[in-house]
């Protein structure tokens, strides 16, 4: 038999019907008269290797810690987030490090006496949990993510970020193969007048 846990519409609408906070997501960069509002869409722009993906990294931790973890403020939204991966630069170990950093620090702020005692490693697992994660490795795969995501979002309402990494990442890919698509079909249709009028 099976023990399914089963909700009432009212309790269906009230999980549905929650909008994450986006306070705290980056004080330095969103002051409080310029706090983000679910669904409102940041861009993140600039010259290769200047930082966009660390950001994004760091923006993803802050979004999957937690508030509170036994006691520690970890000062996180406790948000889910699907973080598509469009440049193949994410990189979880450079995300554990993040939290793990993080969690260190604010273990220090507060004095725990025994810090021994707190498995950091399990915690972040925990957190690692709340990362949906999808890689794109060409157009069509993005472009049926992009699809495929009201589908992903109605199945799992818990995720209130959606972070792509990048837009721009198969834009030099697309236009050369459908330029060279162009030429050849232009070069055919050339040919075939040539041949015509022969």
């Amino acid at each position: 038999m099976c023990a399914c846990n089963s909700e009432s519409g009212a309790q269906l609408l009230a999980r549905l019907g929650t909008r994450p906070n986006f306070d705290g997501l980056d004080p330095q960069l969103f002051k409080k008269n310029m706090s983000v509002k679910p669904g409102q869409i940041i861009e993140v722009c600039g010259e290769s290797g200047c930082g966009k993906t660390e950001m994004l990294l760091h923006w993803l931790a802050q979004c999957i810690l937690p508030d509170n973890w036994q006691g520690i403020p970890c000062n996180g939204l406790g948000i889910d987030v699907l973080f598509i991966d469009n440049d193949c630069h994410f990189s979880v170990l450079r995300l554990v490090s993040i939290l793990e950093s993080r969690v260190q620090v604010q273990m220090q702020q507060t004095e725990t006496l025994d810090q021994d005692s707190y498995d950091v490693e399990t915690f972040i697992k925990s957190c690692l949990q709340h990362l949906h994660y999808q890689r794109c490795h060409d157009n069509v795969e993005f472009l049926i993510t992009i699809e495929a995501l009201e589908s992903l979002l109605g199945n799992k309402p818990n995720i209130g970020v959606v972070m792509i990494d990048s837009l721009s990442a198969f834009y030099w890919m697309d236009r050369n193969y459908y330029c060279e698509t162009k030429l050849h079909h232009l070069t055919q249709i050339g040919r075939a007048s040539c041949r015509e009028r022969v």
